[in-house]
C-alpha cells in the first residue's frame, strides 16, 4: 500500500505522463490520511532504521492530469495498527489496542488463502460473513463504516472482537465472560478518547499527544456500554440474553441489493475472491 500511494503521488502530480490507471485498491494503508500510521508520524518526517518516509499521505484530490482524480477504495480494519492508529499518542489503552489489531487483524484481510495461519480468519468473520461484508458493504452501517472523500471511497470494518481483550479469550472457561464484561465500555472509551472520527478518513490529520474528549459524552456514552457489559457477563452463566456488539450480517444477495450490478461491486471484492475452506492446509 506504502508502494501504491507513491504510485499515486506520480500519476496525481504528471509525472506519469501518457499513462492512465483505471483505479487502485488498497487495503491496510499506511498511508491513509486520517489513521494510516506514516500519516500519524508525519512529525518525524523519515526514520533510519526502517528507510521509510513518514507523512505523505495518499492522495485524494485532482489535479490538471486527473480533473476528477482516480477512482480509488481503501479498506482498513478498524483500530488495527497499521491503517487505523490512534489519534491521541498518549493514550495507552488505544496505542496497546492498536499493536494488538496490528498482530491480530492486520494479516487477515485476505484470509482464508493457501497462506494463512491454522484458523486464522479476517477480522475473526468467517468466510461467509466476509464475502458479504467486502461485497454488500452498505448493507451493514453497524459494522462497515462507509465515506467518501474526493475520489476515494473509504471502508472501515470493525472487528468482531476489540483487539485489546482477544487474549483473555485464550484463558480455558473464564476467558469470556472474563472479556465480555469490560469490552462494551472498552469500546466506548476508545473511540471517544483515542481517535478524532469526525474527522473524514480522507482528511490528512497527524498525531496528537494529550488525549482530547467531550467527558460528557464519554459519561453518557459508558452508561449502557457498562450496563451491556455486565449482562453479556452474566449470559454466559445463562442468566441473561447475550446482547451481540456485532450487527445481523447479510450473508446472500438481498431482495433488492445496493450493488447488484458488477460493475457497481467493490473492487476488493472482485479483485480477491475467496477460496473455499477445503483449500486450506
Amino acid at each position: 500500500a506504502r508502494v501504491v500511494s507513491i504510485a499515486k503521488m506520480h500519476y496525481i502530480n504528471g509525472d506519469w505522463v501518457g499513462q492512465t490507471p483505471d483505479a487502485f485498491v488498497f487495503i491496510g494503508n499506511p498511508n491513509r490520511p486520517n489513521g494510516g500510521l506514516l500519516s500519524r508520524l508525519g512529525f518525524l518526517h523519515y526514520i533510519p532504521i526502517l528507510n521509510v518516509t513518514t507523512g505523505q499521505p495518499t492522495p485524494t484530490g485532482s489535479t490538471t492530469a486527473f480533473p476528477d482524480g482516480i477512482p480509488t477504495e481503501d479498506w482498513a480494519i478498524r483500530w488495527e495498527g497499521i491503517a487505523d492508529w490512534p489519534t491521541f499518542l498518549l493514550n495507552p489503552l488505544a496505542v496497546a489496542n492498536s499493536i494488538l489489531g496490528f498482530s491480530y487483524d492486520h494479516g487477515t484481510y485476505l484470509a482464508w488463502n493457501e497462506d494463512s495461519d491454522p484458523g486464522e480468519t479476517p477480522a475473526g468473520y468467517t468466510i461467509e460473513e466476509w464475502e458479504a461484508l467486502t461485497t454488500y458493504p452498505l448493507l451493514t452501517p453497524g459494522i462497515v463504516n462507509y465515506q467518501e472523500y474526493g475520489d476515494t471511497k473509504y471502508y472501515t470494518i470493525t472487528p468482531k472482537v476489540l483487539p485489546l481483550v482477544r487474549p483473555l479469550h485464550l484463558i480455558p472457561l473464564l476467558g469470556k465472560p472474563i472479556a465480555d464484561l469490560p469490552e462494551p465500555p472498552l469500546r466506548v472509551i476508545i473511540e471517544e478518547t483515542a481517535y478524532a472520527r469526525g474527522i473524514p478518513f480522507g482528511a490528512p490529520i497527524g498525531t496528537g499527544f494529550i488525549p482530547f474528549f467531550n467527558p460528557i459524552t464519554l459519561f453518557l456514552k459508558l452508561i449502557p456500554a457498562v450496563l451491556q457489559g455486565i449482562n453479556n457477563f452474566l449470559a454466559n452463566f445463562g442468566l441473561t440474553q447475550e446482547i451481540s456488539l456485532t450487527p445481523p450480517i447479510v450473508t446472500g444477495p438481498p431482495v433488492s441489493p445496493l450493488m447488484a450490478d458488477e460493475e457497481d461491486e467493490p473492487a476488493f471484492a472482485r479483485q480477491a475472491p475467496m477460496q473455499e475452506t477445503g483449500d486450506v492446509e
